[in-house]
């Protein structure tokens, strides 16, 4: 445990260590989580909302993916990306996609298999009503 002040979803330098800032839960009906992370932008309305939590899980092997479904995706350049993972043009890439109907201000991110450092399951998300 660290005294970093950062928004959950941040990655920061710790300890010349990248490190995901998360915040604590407790919500057992969640299942296993490592925290939560703030979602950011409007690039996935209507399914999460700016400002909204989601639950995370690391994956261990980040190569098993149920296509369609959403990640907590970081790159090489240690930026985060809550998208849908989908088979990239070939099996060296992925493609990350927002659920936001306007393609146009939100096109699909294609990222090398060796230019992801690690992959969260997003496992529910935790909304203000």
């Amino acid at each position: 445990m660290y005294n970093v002040k950062a928004a959950a979803g941040t990655i920061a330098l710790v300890q010349d260590e990248h490190e995901l800032i998360v915040e604590y839960l407790d919500v057992p009906f969640v299942g296993m989580v490592d925290g939560a992370i703030e979602v950011v932008g409007e690039s996935m309305l209507p399914t999460l909302c700016p400002g909204a939590r989601a639950a995370v899980k690391k994956l261990e092997d980040k190569t098993l993916l149920n296509w369609g479904e959403v990640y907590y995706v970081i790159d090489a350049n240690y930026e985060g990306y809550v998208k849908r993972l989908y088979p990239g043009s070939d099996d060296t890439f992925i493609t990350l996609k927002s659920d936001n109907p306007n393609a146009g201000l939100y096109p699909p991110i294609a990222r090398k298999w060796e230019h992801i450092v690690a992959i969260f399951k997003v496992k529910a998300d935790i909304t203000k009503h």
